[in-house]
């Protein structure tokens, strides 16, 4: 097999495992994967237009809208109409909003120092140096 075949392989068995990962430690929160990652994106950058968090998530607005529209159901997020322009809104997290994300936290960070501490120590600086140049790589050459 190439070199490009094999890391092909290997990042899309990454991707699946983290994917099994992600559904079961978010679907205890009661969201969905999209949903988790909507919501933490908020978290990091409140408030937020919906057309910066479709950009962040590299979703179409549509589809964003969509999630973001299942999350003020759910009382996690609330729109706000932005105070310069009320033709849009801001996005902003409820204090229940609040509380989810500290539990996703919470969870995740747990899962990940387990990760983290299964690296021989030896190792870990490579692979982590390993993980931002792959991440910089994938950011400058998307696909499709």
């Amino acid at each position: 097999m190439r070199e490009s075949e094999e890391l092909r392989e290997m990042i899309r068995a990454l991707v699946r495992k983290l994917g099994f990962v992600d559904k079961s430690e978010a679907s205890c929160c009661g969201v969905t994967i999209s949903q988790c990652h909507a919501i933490l994106e908020v978290a990091r950058e409140q408030p937020v237009s919906l057309q910066v968090l479709s950009t962040q998530l590299g979703l179409d607005k549509s589809t964003t809208s969509r999630t973001v529209d299942s999350l003020v159901g759910q009382g996690l997020l609330q729109r706000d109409p932005d105070p310069e322009d009320r033709r849009f809104v801001n996005l902003k997290l409820t204090e229940n909003g609040d509380e989810m994300v500290r539990q996703i936290n919470l969870l995740m960070n747990d899962y990940y120092r387990t990760i983290y501490l299964a690296i021989p120590q030896e190792s870990r600086e490579q692979v982590m140096e390993s993980l931002r140049i792959l991440n910089q790589v994938l950011e400058n050459n998307k696909c499709c």
